[in-house]
């Protein structure tokens, strides 16, 4: 009976595997498993943040429900206040304070953060461009892991509001409260400079109690961008640390395989002898890994 000589080449070439194939199975299942990894330490930054922003809107409702019944009769006495005490002035001296107090009022708003959302929608494109070197896209993780950890940080400045802003609240009700109590106890007036320069302060802050956020709707909208931010930091970080992993193992098994061809010249040669074929477009069923040679 004869036998079919490409067939039989056939099923070596199919047992033996193409190394150039076995490297990339391999290394992209290292991928697989990096991105996996990563995948599992974001969850445990996302998870929690996730319940977070799904209550944020119920949580602030309430915080800024709370603000208000504090503030809203408050601040109908100070401008009263206000109003009394600017009578006990003279003009000149009255506009002299208002002067000095937006002085002062600018210097403090310039040292400061602007008010509102400090997060703007990013969906971290430039780092999605994988050409450069291993080195500039370990560089490209190192920062978006970092940019990662300001966003959450931030995420968490918003969720504290929650708590803080009733907190403010209380605190200017009181001190709105200690300064009409001072202004009723001052019948000599000569403390009035000093009350109105309290007052202007009190009714400043009343006017930016909220942080930027003047309704319900504004801060759920920069809780919900925040968010957002969190997850495609974490996406970017999650896809480039898979793509370095593979590289690695591709740079790894190509430097093992050139270690091992320079070790024995030879043995390469025969292997893509048996691979390829001779002239005759028959390939020889010789392969070193079977251990014999077409010439024994």
């Amino acid at each position: 009976m004869t036998t079919n000589t490409s067939m039989t080449s056939d099923a070596h070439r199919s047992t033996d595997g193409d190394p150039d194939e076995i490297d990339g199975l391999t290394c992209n299942a290292k991928k697989i498993k990096r991105e996996a990894e990563v995948t599992e330490e974001s969850l445990t930054t996302l998870t929690p943040r996730e319940t977070q922003y799904q209550s944020a809107k119920e949580g602030y409702t309430a915080a800024s429900q709370t603000a208000e019944s504090e503030l809203h009769a408050a601040r109908e006495t100070l401008d009263a206040v206000l109003h009394e005490l600017s009578c006990r002035l003279s003009e000149e001296r009255r506009e002299r304070l208002r002067r000095l107090w937006s002085e002062v009022r600018e210097e403090i708003k310039q040292a400061q953060p602007r008010p509102g959302c400090q997060q703007d929608e990013d969906p971290f494109q430039e780092y999605l461009h994988v050409d450069g070197p291993s080195a500039a896209l370990v560089g490209s993780i190192h920062e978006i892991r970092q940019r990662a950890t300001d966003i959450d940080h931030y995420f968490q400045t918003l969720i504290d509001e929650q708590a803080q802003l009733p907190q403010r609240a209380a605190e200017l009700k009181k001190g709105i409260d200690a300064l009409v109590a001072e202004a009723g106890t001052d019948p000599g007036k000569q403390n009035v400079p000093k009350l109105y320069a309290q007052a202007l302060v009190l009714e400043w802050r009343c006017h930016t109690v909220r942080h930027g956020f003047p309704t319900v709707q504004s801060y759920v909208g920069c809780v919900r961008v925040t968010f957002t931010n969190l997850l495609r930091a974490w996406r970017a970080i999650v896809f480039l640390e898979g793509i370095v992993a593979e590289r690695a193992c591709t740079e790894a098994r190509a430097k093992e395989r050139f270690e091992a061809m320079y070790k024995d010249p030879a043995a390469e040669v025969l292997r893509r002898y048996a691979k390829h074929g001779d002239d005759s477009g028959e390939t020889s069923p010789y392969h070193p890994s079977r251990g014999h040679s077409p010439y024994q």
